[in-house]
């Protein structure tokens, strides 16, 4: 951060070498107090929100202790930065499910919809069932009216005494002309 923030404050130092290779904080020793001061603005408003003290005690400069505020002010800020991306991460998420949620309450509503219109269907079968259980007890009942009346006819005198013509007639039928 302040290699890439160096010029701005006009603090080439952090140009020509002077950070350690590994990349972490660098030589405080080799950086001009001019800088240390200009470092020290920028970061004035992170010391005054993490509260570190504007004055160094007596023993040392105020510049000295200027690499141990900046290294935790930008250990601060990096863990600021995972929780804002991880935040970020629970904000897609919580997108993702409100989509979801949204997805799954058109579905319920669909489904509502089909369930409303199956059971007036359902209403209108159930009528026509009734209907049609009416309709069938009523041929079930001339059924046995007419099974009815058909037994008393063929047991009837009638159709007994007149049984020998029924047959003649129907071998006459039967025979070639």
């Amino acid at each position: 951060e302040l290699l890439q923030e160096s010029g701005l404050f006009g603090c080439d130092e952090f140009r020509i070498g002077s950070l350690n290779l590994s990349g972490m904080a660098p030589d405080w020793n080799a950086i001009s107090e001019s800088c240390k001061s200009s470092i020290a603005e920028l970061y004035q408003t992170d010391f005054d929100i993490y509260g570190y003290p504007t004055i160094a005690p007596e023993s040392h400069s105020p510049t000295e202790l200027l690499p141990v505020y900046v290294n935790a002010v930008i250990g601060r800020n990096r863990r600021l930065t995972q929780l804002f991306e991880r935040d970020d991460e629970k904000y897609q998420e919580i997108i993702q499910l409100k989509a979801e949620l949204e997805r799954n309450y058109s579905e319920r509503n669909t489904l509502r919809s089909n369930l409303i219109q199956a059971r007036e269907e359902g209403g209108v079968l159930r009528q026509q069932l009734e209907q049609a259980t009416e309709q069938n007890q009523q041929i079930e009942e001339q059924n046995l009216e007419l099974s009815g009346e058909l037994e008393s006819l063929i047991n009837s005198n009638s159709w007994r005494l007149t049984a020998p013509l029924r047959k003649l007639r129907d071998l006459f039928r039967k025979t070639p002309a």
